[in-house]
């Protein structure tokens, strides 16, 4: 049976991306807030991609009691976007290549190599770490495409 996305999952994405996006539409916002929408858009990012590869494990109900809970996962972990990406299922990178290439025009592995350390270098944005450089267009164009790849992927 083939995986569908987690619309639960993709749903928590959106949420962080509905937060940077109005810093993104106004450059006074964006430099008061970079940090904030880098770290947003990370984490979308990585919510996006744990979204594509995860499953429901259910807890049954015992007879005459009301159906039990049911955890919602994702297969793989961790924060680098470029090892979250090499750890999805095979057949799963694969489509996200095809259809992120058909929404942007672009490979998606240049971008996730670039953007991998994002969310653990800005979520503390006072240490050491935070302080080298942030291309806020490539991660945003990369939520951006995967959202819309996602999309298409529930609308096929």
């Amino acid at each position: 049976m083939p995986k569908e996305p987690s619309h639960h999952i993709f749903a928590s994405a959106l949420q962080f991306y509905a937060l940077a996006k109005p810093a993104l539409d106004d450059d006074i916002k964006l430099q008061e807030n970079v940090m904030a929408v880098v770290c947003n858009l990370a984490l979308c990012i990585e919510l996006l991609l744990k979204c594509s590869d995860s499953g429901v494990k259910a807890f049954p109900a015992l007879a005459g009691e009301l159906i039990g809970d049911a955890e919602i996962y994702s297969n793989v972990r961790g924060h680098n976007l470029e090892k979250i990406f090499s750890n999805l299922d095979a057949d799963i990178a694969n489509r996200l290549e095809v259809l992120f290439k058909s929404a942007t025009g672009k490979d998606i592995k240049p971008l996730l190599a670039q953007c991998k350390d994002y969310f653990v270098h800005a979520r503390y944005s006072y240490e050491p770490q935070s302080g080298h450089c942030y291309y806020v267009s490539e991660i945003q164009e990369l939520a951006e495409g995967l959202i819309t790849s996602i999309r298409n992927w529930y609308s096929a």
